[in-house]
């Protein structure tokens, strides 16, 4: 993309105007084009708030209003570069480079591969500009380069959520590439696979699909769902992600490794003719055949029951919320989820909890509920309670002012001397909208009401308001 002075003038003097109006208008002078110069202005101002270190970076060159919107923003890029390195990498989603460039700061080299010229040429330009000179830019499709590249230690994939006619689509099957046709090709072909999927993707669905996924990361930025990341292997022992230490692990029937991430506790699945070994490195991890030591072999606790056995691998989940100064994280496994009881509270404390977007999609309640002592009103009301005040709860924390058991018309009359509140419903038979009619009450902010159900079954108005 090549851009005359009129228009890099006409940039400069219009880059905090209103972009509709622009249009309205067209530069007095000729030479300006206002095409490139209302692209690059809507860009810039997009990447303001988004990329702050792109908008900060002079001379950086933006694609068309579609590409920004798909694009990663600084944060969920970064947040994604921090869960994978090595010596080679290849995104085969392009496009405008943010995850690219985020991620070639944690490889000695990599490949962007993008089919549309002119994002190639974009990148080409821009990745300079960022510092990045150890990329590879190749013309095309997935399907056309990845037979021919070298093979690489990650593989990172935003499949397009868009079919033939334009409409969005939600299914990993009708997403371009369709994942489980590509998936064996692609870790024949990688280390580690990182896929970037839809914050509206059904995860264990998709684990199921995807039995390679050893970890599952829900990212949301202040408080907003984003995306979420899928990391497979082709053993499911992603390199990166090994404790160092020499033990052993029995498998049952099957070439792969077993192991919880962060455990340590020893895993083995009951009896197998094969043992592996990890041997220990600083610099690489693999994992080796090695004679039977059967002497040496932890016992521990079988990895796989009824309900993960059709999953058929024990993944990590990670609830993660990146916020303005700091980064909340909620972790845990699959099985232990499944397998921890649930703690449901038989009285209200003085605090009520909700999650975050991360945790509410992710559905690691139980996970959630241990780690902050905290108990759940009911087992479908996905709000929690506790005497204790935690600061640092990963969502919004209310303290409990009032308990309304629900009648229409008794709790409207006693909840009339509200000027206005903020209301949400859990469990409950009426949505907000409708209980706030019910309750003839105006949005607001006085105070925060819950339409919930208790652990008895009682449906409740709880009044509050947000520490």
């Amino acid at each position: 993309m090549i851009i005359n002075e009129p228009t890099w003038l006409y940039i400069a003097a219009h880059s905090e105007d209103d972009v509709a109006r622009l249009a309205l208008h067209p530069a007095k002078d000729p030479q300006v084009d206002m095409a490139v110069a209302l692209q690059q202005i809507a860009g810039r101002q997009k990447a303001k708030e988004k990329l702050p270190e792109w908008y900060a970076t002079e001379g950086v060159l933006y694609p068309k209003k579609v590409s920004m919107e798909q694009c990663s923003s600084s944060q969920t890029a970064e947040y994604k570069a921090s869960l994978v390195e090595g010596e080679s990498f290849a995104d085969f989603s392009g496009g405008f480079g943010v995850d690219t460039v985020a991620l070639a700061k944690k490889f000695a080299n990599g490949y962007y591969v993008e089919p549309q010229e002119e994002l190639c040429d974009l990148f080409r330009h821009n990745s300079n500009l960022m510092g990045v000179r150890n990329m590879e830019v190749l013309n095309g499709t997935m399907e056309e380069h990845l037979a021919a590249i070298e093979p690489v230690d990650t593989i990172y994939l935003d499949p397009s959520r868009r079919d033939t006619h334009g409409r969005r689509v939600v299914s990993i099957a009708d997403c371009t590439p369709n994942l489980p046709e590509w998936k064996s090709a692609l870790l024949e072909r990688c280390n580690t696979l990182m896929v970037k999927l839809s914050p509206m993707i059904d995860i264990f669905q998709t684990l199921r699909d995807l039995p390679e996924t050893f970890a599952v990361h829900v990212v949301a930025v202040e408080g907003e769902c984003k995306e979420v990341v899928f990391l497979l292997s082709r053993d499911n022992f992603p390199v990166n992600d090994i404790l160092r230490r020499d033990a052993i692990y029995r498998v049952r029937n099957s070439d792969t490794i077993y192991r919880v991430r962060n455990s340590d506790t020893i895993y083995r699945v009951r009896n197998s003719d094969t043992i592996y070994r990890v041997h220990n490195s600083d610099a690489i991890y693999r994992v080796r055949n090695s004679n039977p030591e059967t002497d040496i072999i932890a016992d521990g606790t079988d990895l796989l029951n009824e309900t993960t056995d059709a999953i058929n691998r024990v993944p990590t989940i990670v609830a993660v919320d990146i916020g303005k100064n700091a980064i909340s994280r909620v972790e845990t496994t699959l099985e232990t989820e499944r397998s921890t009881p649930p703690r449901i509270a038989t009285e209200l404390g003085a605090y009520l909890y909700e999650p975050n977007a991360a945790v509410m999609k992710a559905g690691i309640f139980n996970a959630l509920s241990q780690q902050f002592q905290i108990a759940k009103l009911a087992k479908n009301t996905n709000l929690f309670t506790s005497d204790e005040l935690h600061e640092d709860f990963p969502g919004r924390v209310f303290r409990i002012e009032a308990v309304h058991e629900f009648h229409p018309r008794k709790t409207a009359k006693e909840l009339s001397h509200l000027a206005n509140a903020s209301i949400a419903v859990r469990n409950f038979p009426l949505s907000a909208e409708e209980l706030r009619k019910t309750l003839k009450i105006k949005n607001g902010n006085a105070c925060y009401l819950f339409g919930c159900t208790l652990w008895d079954g009682k449906k409740i108005i709880l009044q509050t308001q947000k520490k």
